[in-house]
């Protein structure tokens, strides 16, 4: 469960000029962020501004000007420059905060629907910035939509607290409520607040909101509760029950406007106990009266999936609140968290403790599908990572055993036709492999982690003109991707002679300190001719596991001879 929302403090109390600009100085320095010079130039721009007193001032127009060049006749709302470069800004500033700068003293964040940044003690301890800005000063894609939307934003804690207090909604308690351990989250969809009296917008707003229900489904452990009837309502949400408010408990809200050409919508993500907002953004459409159902399906889409996927808003928020391995006391859902934190990483020191807890899992749980498919993830892992000493064809083939047991409890669930999927690639039936990895797709379109797991699969074999448009979306529906997602990206650019855009990807993909994305590298300075520094990164390569062996690791991933031979001759001028 999020933290109690910390307080936004006034000007007089902001931290020290010299120390927002020292922790700014550390984040534009870093390796680890991966920021164009013109989003370092933004970041600077911003900071600056609201260190000088003019938080009111920042707005997409004169970022579009000041910082991009832009004419004066530069309008923010028909150029979507600035929405889309802020967007990459906050992706640029998460991968830097969830790597290098996990202890620095000050985060830095931007966000999302605005644009003037947050400065945020690490320690939870100060919290200033967005605060300090006057009330409808029109920051940001907030400038998009009416006055209304700012006191929504201002008001949005009030408005879940109010909801609960009159009795909208009352939850009942999840089935790992009585439990020790991490509760399985709840969300309550409410319906989407509409700012006119256009009766086709009420119709799109409820519509939106019942698609998100219908949407949220496709990921499991995620139960939902709806106090709308009818308008796309999808049958599988759980009913409105006189009971407890469950653990893990969160709220989606938002608003819908239209205006003469387009269609805007806000959405927010609340933490039920605390009113605390988690997540945001604003989604903008033309207006086409023809594809009014496309829109909404699209818009609903990119909400659930923010909100559901595997490293997404949700599980990531809780999985902050992860206690130490090793206790009795972990639920099986908390178990399948740590599978999840695991796959981030691939760290073998997390290995054992996550696979005693996921065998715990399925004791307790015989039915938990997820559960299952993750223990059959586990077992097959062991040997394509090499993490543990291993018999390939036992772990195999209870791996696949874990998965089958999964899909025979649940024929809908994801993760178990994904594993089944990996373990048909690495025995080389690749018909197969991409037959379960579509099966998962066609299930959960929604998923990042089902993009990303068939567009590598498709990219090691060759076939990297259908892999890489799914790797680019899963990348572009995750708020902060796995520094895997980025590997086959790489690897494309490699294929293509392009070492420029080679060693951006797999300097993207090294945050994870992991001996493989060094050896990506090594290969991108080595296409580059820079043999100084693909001859440390390789150093790098071998302190982080010695010994280490790209070309047999790809070999194993069963990438194409063609692979092989621009890998080889990217890595000659480097030491082996």
């Amino acid at each position: 469960m999020a933290s109690m929302q910390r307080p936004v403090l006034a000007d007089e109390d902001l931290p020290a000029p010299d120390l927002v600009r020292a922790q700014l100085a550390r984040v534009l320095e870093s390796p680890a962020f991966k920021a164009t010079p013109q989003r370092r130039r933004m970041l600077t721009y911003v900071v600056e501004e609201l260190l000088a007193g003019r938080g009111n001032e920042i707005k997409g127009y004169a970022i579009g000007v000041s910082v991009f060049g832009r004419g004066d006749d530069f309008d923010p709302n028909s150029d979507p420059l600035v929405r889309l470069e802020a967007r990459r800004l906050r992706h640029d500033l998460d991968s830097y905060y969830v790597s290098e700068g996990r202890d620095d003293p000050l985060r830095i964040a931007i966000p999302t629907g605005r644009y003037v940044p947050e400065i945020v003690d690490q320690q939870g301890e100060v919290e200033v910035g967005e605060g300090n800005v006057p009330a409808g000063s029109g920051t940001g894609d907030d400038a998009r939509l009416p006055d209304r939307r700012a006191l929504w934003i201002a008001g949005a804690a009030s408005l879940a607290f109010a909801a609960v207090a009159s009795g909208l909604w009352l939850w009942s308690h999840w089935s790992d409520s009585g439990r020790a351990g991490l509760a399985r989250p709840t969300i309550a969809v409410l319906p989407f607040e509409v700012l006119n009296d256009n009766k086709q917008d009420q119709f799109l707003a409820a519509g939106i909101a019942g698609q998100i229900v219908a949407d949220l489904n496709r990921f499991p452990d995620i139960r939902i509760y709806s106090p709308q009837a009818g308008f796309a309502q999808d049958a599988s949400a759980a009913s409105i029950e006189p009971g407890r408010q469950p653990e893990g408990s969160y709220v989606v809200a938002g608003e819908l406007r239209s205006g003469a050409s387009s269609i805007n919508v806000a959405a927010r993500l609340l933490d039920a106990e605390t009113g605390e907002v988690l997540w945001a953004d604003a989604y903008e459409r033309e207006l086409a009266p023809e594809n009014l159902m496309l829109m909404q399906n699209e818009i609903a889409a990119g909400i659930a999936s923010a909100l559901g996927q595997p490293y997404g808003v949700i599980r990531s928020e809780i999985t902050r609140a992860i206690p130490k391995p090793g206790t009795l006391s972990q639920s099986s859902y908390e178990c399948v968290l740590r599978g999840y934190n695991f796959r981030r990483s691939y760290s073998p020191a997390l290995y054992p403790s996550t696979l005693a807890c996921m065998e715990q899992a399925v004791r307790t749980d015989p039915d938990y599908a997820e559960a299952w498919a993750m223990l059959g993830f586990l077992h097959f892992i062991s040997t394509a990572l090499s993490i543990l000493p291993a018999d390939p064809a036992k772990n195999f083939r209870t791996g696949a055993e874990a998965a089958q047991r999964s899909v025979e409890i649940d024929p809908r669930n994801v993760l178990g036709s994904k594993v089944l999927s990996v373990i048909n690639h690495y025995q080389g039936n690749y018909a197969e492999s991409e037959r379960d990895a579509r099966r998962a797709l066609e299930i959960n379109p929604h998923d990042p982690d089902t993009l990303y797991q068939l567009g590598w699969r498709l990219a090691i074999r060759g076939r990297f003109e259908e892999g890489i448009p799914l790797l680019e979306r899963a990348i572009d529906r995750t708020v902060n991707p796995p520094p895997p997602y980025y590997h086959l990206m790489a690897i494309d650019r490699l294929m293509k002679n392009d070492g420029k855009a080679m060693l951006d990807f797999a300097q993207r993909g090294a945050v994870d300190g992991s001996a493989l994305s060094q050896s990506l590298v090594a290969m991108a300075y080595g296409l580059l001719g820079n043999r100084e520094a693909a001859t440390a990164a390789i150093e790098r390569m071998n302190q982080i596991t010695p010994g280490y062996d790209p070309i047999a690791r790809f070999r194993a991933h069963q990438a194409t001879d063609e692979i092989i031979a621009a890998m080889q001759a990217a890595l000659r001028l480097s030491p082996s």
